[in-house]
């Protein structure tokens, strides 16, 4: 999956930005791991829609 990359990706810019740090305000493991699997759920249900909205006018053309 691309969870593993992704969050070591974005630990390594948050380390360079200096907000990996959760005592002044940064973000630590465990929250920037849940944010990176909500982002790919929420994406993965919103091309799931698209998807079924595409469908759904190319049978609507279909039928006119």
């Amino acid at each position: 999956t691309a969870l593993g990359p992704l969050v070591l990706l974005l630990k390594d810019f948050l380390t360079k930005k200096r907000l990996n740090n959760v005592f002044t305000g940064g973000l630590g493991s465990y929250a920037l791991t849940l944010l990176v699997i909500f982002h790919l759920e929420v994406r993965q249900l919103i091309d799931f829609v698209l998807l079924k909205d595409q469908e759904s006018h190319a049978r609507l053309q279909c039928v006119s």
